[in-house]
């Protein structure tokens, strides 16, 4: 996952959110990316490293190319227009963790009511979590940027083609190696 953010930010030096889910994921790769070459000048904060939400947000919004790594409160209610967010980043598709109580007593009642727990609650949840998500990225008329789904789970599972339609159709998806991706993320931002 590093790798694959690190070159990505390599070929679009915006102003970058990256996505997760976990919050030990995010200390692992804030660690990580701080042992490559990613330029001094970019500024990597991450949650639960670098201090509150409302302070990496400031810091984020006042950053020049800076990338932020967060999970939880950062997949909605931030507002983030024009340059202060152009490429999104989600590392995974934003599944609840089924270890959790509330989660395990909802499928459960699921189960109990002859429901299917994934079809009628943790897919549906995660394609608006995704989509409310993207909407980090495109908050105005003027704004511009590219999201980036590093889950390929959105592409291989047939549950996939259920979160692709509840995206934004103005995001058309587009698929292909990281070198592809990089390639289409540096012709994309040359356009602007």
């Amino acid at each position: 996952m590093t790798h694959a953010i690190h070159d990505i930010v390599m070929a679009a030096p915006k102003q970058t959110l990256v996505l997760f889910n976990s919050l030990n994921m995010i200390e692992a790769v804030f660690y990580s990316l701080h042992q490559t070459d990613l330029p001094g000048d970019r500024e990597i904060l991450a949650q639960g490293v670098n201090g509150s939400r409302e302070k990496l947000l400031r810091r984020f919004m006042q950053g020049d190319d800076a990338i932020l790594l967060g999970a939880g409160s950062f997949w909605e209610g931030i507002d983030l227009p024009q340059e202060q967010l152009e490429l999104l980043i989600v590392t995974q598709l934003p599944f609840e963790s089924p270890d959790q109580t509330t989660t395990k007593a909802r499928y459960q009642q699921l189960r109990q009511a002859q429901l299917n727990p994934f079809y009628n609650e943790a897919l549906p949840k995660a394609a608006l979590k995704l989509r409310q998500g993207i909407g980090r990225l495109i908050r105005t008329d003027e704004d511009r940027g590219a999201a980036v789904i590093l889950d390929d789970r959105l592409m291989t599972k047939r549950y996939g083609q259920t979160i692709l339609k509840a995206l934004p159709k103005t995001l058309p998806p587009a698929t292909g190696s990281l070198t592809m991706i990089t390639q289409e993320l540096q012709s994309f931002f040359k356009t602007k």
